[in-house]
């Protein structure tokens, strides 16, 4: 007797390992049956408990052999099986989704029918084929990158810059041109493939010196001053260049493109 003691008292977790999740008392034992329900997917004991919670039926699960044994009543019976089999599906497959930050190219290009005001300077590989594309709709003689400035915000934010690019003119004392861009939202789509990320209110603004008049054999002589404004909202996807607006400059023969390009990171 000392030594069943000693063993139940050592080992209390062998016998009680299986213990069942929910016993019911018999009150009609020739009214019962009893079903075994094989678990596919998940955790035995706990779909169980799940399952079972509250039912009059008694439940014993066991993990190693992923089994449930209900004894009760067929109707309960039933009703919990069909429980189980509700609950025992392969988990959704869900994508951790992990917030990046949304990294927007802003290049502003600048168009000109007269070499004089404006000299055509290099372009770059990777704007090469948006050029070639604004000169199919727009044959200006001359264009060139005025500047290109990055903005940087995390998703749902906003994002400002603010700076100064090269002149539009090419006279002998160039006036620098100031700039400012921002946008209010940023948000990013989750889709297969590039997403694509919508920006809500982008303003690009700038005001653009350009030199009009002549006299005393000067070709100009004075200076008008232009306000540019692009204001849209805006879908890109990841990598691709858009172009997002185009402004002319009064009456010159001098145009804005405003070309984005966005991409998320980590």
């Amino acid at each position: 007797m000392k030594i069943a003691v000693l063993f139940l008292t050592l080992f209390p977790s062998i016998i009680f390992s299986q213990a069942p999740v929910q016993t019911v008392t018999d009150t009609n034992p020739s009214d019962k049956v009893t079903k075994v329900v094989r678990v596919r997917y998940g955790n035995a004991r706990t779909l169980a408990a799940l399952a079972a919670n509250g039912a009059p039926v008694n439940v014993n699960a066991d993990n190693l052999l992923q089994v449930i044994v209900l004894h009760g009543r067929a109707n309960d019976t039933a009703t919990v099986e069909q429980t189980i089999h509700e609950l025992d599906v392969p988990a959704a497959t869900q994508t951790s989704y992990k917030s990046k930050d949304v990294e927007l190219i802003v290049s502003v290009v600048g168009g000109s029918n007269s070499t004089e005001l404006m000299p055509g300077g290099p372009i770059s590989e990777a704007m090469a084929p948006v050029v070639k594309q604004l000169r199919a709709v727009f044959p200006y003689k001359s264009y060139q990158i005025l500047s290109s400035m990055l903005l940087r915000s995390s998703e749902g934010a906003k994002a400002e810059s603010n700076g100064v690019m090269k002149s539009l003119t090419n006279s002998d004392q160039p006036r620098p041109t100031g700039y400012g861009v921002a946008y209010d939202e940023a948000n990013v789509s989750p889709e297969e493939g590039r997403p694509t990320i919508h920006l809500k209110n982008f303003h690009f603004r700038t005001t653009v010196p350009t030199p009009v008049g002549s006299t005393n054999g000067s070709q100009y002589s004075q200076i008008q001053m232009n306000d540019v404004n692009i204001r849209t909202d805006i879908d890109l996807r990841e990598g691709q260049k858009v172009v997002a607006g185009k402004a002319n400059i009064d009456n010159s023969d001098l145009a804005l493109f405003v070309v984005l390009t966005a991409r998320l990171v980590e």
